[in-house]
């Protein structure tokens, strides 16, 4: 993929997002936690552990911007307009705690996961990669705990957070140029 996109579908951002996602796993020493995307069409185990990411909704922004411009080789006109968006994507974090673990290098919570999560996609080296990608970073709002009960009827936490982020819609159109006007009278 080339950088920076002009546009983005969801499949741009899926890619851009769940790269930036490992990484800033794999920089926080988290090499066994798998990056998801939640709610997927086919079926998933879960897993003990993973982050999982789905795209909430996108909300039109301003109004759009067009121009047009003619193509000298498919000989027609070619019309774009472009949709600044904003788009909310949910992380959510499974990670299990061993209270029994002693060692303060390793002994996180799902939630200090989340937390360290939100930091790092909002620290300014991080920003810097999604804008180099075209992708504009605005908050990261608050953690949320979300216990729930497994089905092992057990209580678990997964911890989400919000990222909000713009970006750029596009759609191109072609229009043929105008090759004849005829023209009628009609009396009145």
């Amino acid at each position: 993929m080339g950088y920076p996109l002009d546009h983005f579908d969801d499949v741009d951002l899926i890619v851009v997002f769940a790269d930036l996602l490992d990484r800033s796993l794999k920089a926080g020493g988290f090499n066994d936690v798998p990056v998801v995307q939640l709610e997927q069409p086919t079926i998933q185990a879960r897993g003990e552990s993973g982050v999982f990411f789905q795209f909430i909704f996108d909300d039109k922004i301003g109004w759009t911007t067009s121009d047009y411009h003619w193509d000298d080789v498919a000989q027609n006109f070619v019309f774009n307009e472009r949709q600044h968006m904003q788009g909310t994507v949910r992380v959510s974090v499974l990670y299990p705690f061993d209270p029994l673990q002693h060692d303060p290098a390793t002994r996180r919570t799902a939630k200090d996961l989340a937390n360290y999560l939100s930091q790092k996609l909002n620290s300014s080296n991080y920003r810097m990669f999604f804008r180099k990608a075209g992708i504009g970073i605005l908050r990261t709002p608050n953690v949320r705990p979300n216990p729930f009960e497994n089905d092992r009827g057990q209580y678990e936490f997964m911890p989400s957070f919000d990222l909000e982020m713009v970006y750029n819609r596009k759609i191109n159109e072609t229009v043929p140029p105008i090759v004849e006007i005829m023209g009628e009278l009609f009396r009145v």
